[in-house]
């Protein structure tokens, strides 16, 4: 079944668990899929802001690559695992290129570290699944799943079978 997963259409998602409690098993999941997606792969909110950059319209995400590069001397790809230092730059040029409140809410959730919620999955998978009618079928493979059996039937409840949690 594994070798499958990777044809028909299907996005494999490979997955470590953080932990076990809920916001850690949710958050592993954001960053699974945004790391698959090519966005930061360390900060939930970060990925998202790229997100919600790229959902504008390629060109506004690479206004903001390249400003960040023109003000920080540094190179976006470099420092987004990182970017607390440059949180005022990043937040300056967002509102110079016009970017979404989205994007905005992104980095305002970043410094207040805030928590990632069931909502904010949902919404992801979601907003994934409607922009690529392709895909049939969203697959985690997990690595670390100790008991967590009850997002297996969150994500079953929830995505029915365009989701599947391979232990």
């Amino acid at each position: 079944m594994l070798s499958n997963l990777y044809f028909n259409k299907n996005l494999a998602v490979n997955c470590e668990l953080l932990g076990d409690s809920k916001t850690e098993v949710l958050e592993s999941f954001m960053l699974g899929l945004y790391k698959k997606l090519g966005l930061c792969g360390s900060n939930v909110w970060i990925a998202k802001m790229e997100l919600e950059l790229i959902n504008q319209g390629q060109y506004i995400y690479d206004a903001f690559e390249a400003r960040f590069g023109d003000i920080t001397g540094e190179r976006w790809i470099d420092v987004m695992d990182d970017c607390s230092d440059y949180v005022d730059d990043i937040r300056n040029i967002l509102s110079d290129i016009g970017a979404s409140y989205g994007s905005l809410n992104s980095l305002d959730r970043y410094v207040a570290d805030d928590p990632v919620g069931s909502v904010d999955l949902y919404e992801m998978i979601c907003g994934y699944a409607d922009s690529h009618s392709d895909i049939v079928h969203i697959v985690f493979l997990v690595r670390g799943m100790g008991d967590c059996d009850w997002i297996v039937r969150w994500f079953r409840e929830c995505f029915g079978e365009l989701v599947l949690v391979v232990e």
